[in-house]
């Protein structure tokens, strides 16, 4: 899994959650509209 709007200093990956399901991974320092370091999480 990838970060299409990924930036080195995102700290993509730091968190990592796995389900049965779903695979969830943090970037807690991403840079969006919400405001800097707001975070993101991305599933698949």
């Amino acid at each position: 899994m990838t970060a299409g709007d990924g930036a080195s200093s995102d700290r993509f990956g730091q968190a990592v959650d796995l389900t049965d399901c779903y695979a969830m991974v943090g970037a807690h320092l991403d840079n969006h509209a919400v405001g800097t370091d707001a975070g993101a999480v991305y599933a698949k």
